[in-house]
């Protein structure tokens, strides 16, 4: 009964640290904004750019 008291313990501490973890995650989405991450979007699209013309041009 000990055993299974701690397992379902463990289990739910678990489950408030993902919890937590979510929220966390949803703050910081929400102070970086919507302008980083279009600038972040653009920076991947750029860096996919730079590898194709990378890999066809050595002056590049």
């Amino acid at each position: 009964m000990k055993h299974d008291y701690l397992s379902s313990l463990n289990i739910t501490i678990y489950y408030y640290l993902y919890m937590l973890l979510l929220i966390i995650a949803r703050i910081i989405k929400y102070q970086v904004g919507f302008k980083e991450f279009l600038l972040y979007r653009v920076n991947i699209k750029y860096y996919y750019i730079f590898e194709m013309s990378n890999h066809t041009s050595p002056y590049f």
